[in-house]
């Protein structure tokens, strides 16, 4: 046995403090996209100007004449597009101001240098950076190829406009209405395209064709939508330092709504200045978060120093939801931070979460877990076993080491089945006995750690016998009795409620006795947060509530106060191993109603409070290390006793949680070498949150800016990671 199940020094851990009532955060929500990315207006201006000249001079070069009049020509140079208040959602707001340039109105010219065009961008239009679209915005091209559309017509104008944007149609494409003069699809073997028609308040006709990508699906629904109302991707909401008046300031409009609208694309080359989509491989650790669909949206909360630019991400193919909208709250106040990562609940749930699920039973596949409750609840869907744990401390009876070998290939050796039938006991020369042993013929044995840990189970799995080498006398295999319990379906369940994590155990049926069962309603809730622990930072339980409800039911005999009481004493025995712990619940549990077919006892959160307070730091400390023992030894295949497995259950959890964000591998046994690490206070082995946040989140970045410092870390609806900059120029 290693060193840790024998341990009894405490680790120095932080003591989650327990509390009647959680903190409430912020909502932060993703509003249904799997994570965002977040920044402050005045930052993402910044990083644009700053990175201005490597953006595709297509965003740069406005070249615009009037179709029906060229001696209306438009010809001038942007500066860096800005955000600017006035948006919402997935409407964004720009300012893009001339740095020269002129625009001739007949036989007047203009000098346009100095002129900011506020722009609104509906951002449902914006194809993802990757997606394969294109515009056409010559209203006799849009009225040519619109027509030939409506008859399902795939004429030579559209392949053209095709093989000038980079794709070349076959000959056996073709095209079908959706919509009558809206929308239509092209199909291309395997490949579809969408085409989508518009016209603006001058009566400028658009085409908007996008290939289709998965991640696109509500996009396309939302675009369907919006076009039935006329609603142009881009609108000239007014001209700042506009010198032209009469005709010559509604043509300036015009050329400017025709361009813009033409050049839908370019807002990504614009966003791309600030490098904001990771470029997490498949191969990483955290491939999960690589995005696979983009979007962008604000929220404008009157200043250009606390408005909110979000960038939204789908993953893992995952498609697109129909908001777009970037909470107010996805950068959390304080301690300077001016960055926010938010991972949505469901995604915490389904990449983090499942693994302390899983970790909690054995490794469970994750086939026999569901998640529930839009994608916030993890529970079980299926009966698992929760332990098996040692009954006694003392052993039954030992036999020799010898047998180890044929144990780790689940053998039952028949020398060790004729070893248990008896036992000499005393002096082999004489003044001993033989002592009748245990019958384990017909059992078959399991390893479930080499060279350590093996069960024997009857074949109708009733009877069970945990066998572990000796931790002092290593030539010795002892022989326990055990209490197996399993969970019925549907009765653990972890779910995040907004800023905390809930863990329950509902209607746990506890082995206690034959005679009268004893069921326990067990629940506890957690915050998480972060812990500096040797200048490192560890996700870990924050605050913690606890109640508990025992309930004891006649099967044998008739229910006495004195049954609920033991009861009592045995369920609180979940979640402490330590006498003080023991002594103060039960003086603080309340037995409500006894009859003699039932009994009924509760330990309120007030009451843990209480009789947590009465208990040293030292001793708390201590029942904590005993939890965490307790769990990494069953985690690791050894058998523990059934004290603390509430707590256990919790450490094991906060294991898998660990091993999801360290990105792991190796399943239980690098679940078991973390917990073990904090059990002896290794905390270097323990993977920081600080290493999460600089892969899967180092890569969205922006100019001037070098790395991130983590400073906070909590549930709020998502996992919601608050960081502030650090700049070379600092």
């Amino acid at each position: 046995m290693s060193e840790l199940a024998t341990a009894t020094a405490t680790t120095g851990l932080p003591i989650p403090e327990v509390v009647t009532q959680l903190p409430v955060n912020k909502n932060a929500d993703t509003n249904d996209w799997d994570t965002v990315f977040a920044i402050r207006f005045n930052d993402a201006n910044t990083a644009i100007s700053d990175s201005w000249s490597k953006v595709n001079d297509k965003a740069k070069n406005v070249l615009q004449a009037a179709s029906d009049d060229p001696s209306f020509k438009l010809d001038g140079k942007l500066g860096p597009w800005q955000l600017t208040i006035g948006g919402d959602g997935k409407n964004i707001r720009m300012g893009c101001p001339f740095v020269s340039g002129t625009f001739n109105s007949g036989s007047k010219q203009y000098d346009v240098t100095g002129y900011e065009v506020v722009i609104e961008v509906g951002m449902q239009w914006v194809p993802d950076p990757d997606q394969f679209a294109f515009s056409i915005g010559d209203n006799d091209t849009v009225s040519t190829i619109k027509n030939d559309l409506n008859n399902n017509k795939l004429d030579d104008t559209l392949i053209a406009q095709f093989k000038k944007n980079g794709k070349t149609l076959s000959s056996s494409a073709t095209a079908s209405v959706i919509n009558q003069d809206e929308d239509w699809v092209i199909t291309d073997g395997k490949v579809n395209y969408y085409i989508f028609y518009y016209t603006d308040k001058f009566d400028n006709e658009f085409l908007q064709v996008y290939q289709f990508e998965d991640a696109w699906k509500n996009n396309l629904k939302i675009l369907e939508e919006s076009i039935s109302q006329q609603e142009p991707a881009v609108v000239i909401v007014t001209i700042k330092n506009n010198k032209t008046e009469g005709i010559a300031a509604a043509v300036l409009q015009d050329l400017l709504s025709e361009w813009f609208n033409t050049n839908i694309g370019e807002f990504n080359h614009v966003f791309s200045s600030l490098d904001l989509s990771p470029s997490l491989s498949e191969k990483d650790n955290y491939h999960w978060l690589k995005p696979t669909g983009t979007s962008y949206a604000v929220t404008d909360n009157g200043t250009l120093e606390n408005s909110v630019f979000g960038v939204l991400t789908m993953t893992q193919g995952n498609p697109a939801p129909a908001s777009h909208q970037v909470s107010p709250n996805a950068i959390p106040n304080g301690d300077g931070v001016n960055a926010g990562f938010l991972i949505s609940g469901t995604s915490f749930m389904k990449n983090m979460m499942l693994a302390g699920a899983r970790t909690v039973f054995d490794n469970a596949p994750e086939s026999s877990f569901d998640i529930s409750n839009d994608g916030l609840t993890v529970t079980n869907n299926k009966k698992i076993v929760w332990g098996r744990f040692k009954k006694d401390d003392k052993p039954m009876y030992s036999v020799s080491s010898s047998y180890a070998s044929q144990l780790d290939n689940n053998q039952l050796p028949e020398k060790m089945v004729a070893d248990l039938k008896g036992q000499w006991v005393g002096n082999p020369n004489g003044g001993g006995s033989y002592v009748p042993g245990i019958m384990v013929e017909g059992f078959s044995a399991h390893m479930t750690q080499k060279g350590m840990n093996w069960y024997l189970s009857s074949s109708d799995e009733k009877t069970v016998y945990l066998l572990e080498v000796n931790p002092k006398d290593n030539t010795k295999i002892d022989m326990y009795t055990s209490i197996i319990v399993t969970i019925e379906a549907k009765q653990f369940k972890m779910s995040l409620d907004n800023s905390y994590l809930e863990i329950q155990f509902i209607d746990l049926l506890y082995p206690e006795s034959w005679e009268y069962d004893v069921h326990i309603n067990y629940t506890e809730q957690v915050s998480l947060g972060l812990k500096e622990v040797q200048n490192k930072q560890i996700f870990y339980f924050d605050k913690v509530t606890k109640d508990m409800t025992i309930n004891v039911t006649k099967t044998k005999v008739a229910i006495t106060v004195g049954i609920v009481e033991d009861s009592i004493l045995a369920a609180i025995g979940l979640v402490a191993a330590i006498a003080p712990v023991i002594d103060g619940l039960r003086a603080a549990a309340s037995i409500v109603e006894v009859t003699e077919d039932a009994g009924n006892a509760v330990i309120t959160t007030e009451e843990f409070v209480e009789a947590t307070e009465e208990i040293s730091d030292v001793d708390q400390e201590l029942n904590e290390t005993n939890g965490l023992l307790n769990g990494a030894e069953q985690v690791r295949g050894g058998w523990p006793a059934f004290k603390n497995a509430f707590t256990a259950t919790r450490w094991k959890v906060l294991g898998g949680i660990a091993g999801a964000v360290g990105a792991v591998v190796g399943g239980q046994a690098a679940i078991e070498a973390i917990m073990e690490a904090m059990a002896k206070n290794e905390w270097e082995k323990v993977p920081g949150f600080d290493e999460f946040a600089n892969t899967a989140i180092y890569p969205y970045s922006w100019p001037g800016v070098d790395s991130y410092d983590l400073k906070k870390a909590a549930l709020a609806a998502s996992l919601q990671i608050g960081l502030k900059t650090q700049s070379s120029n600092k």
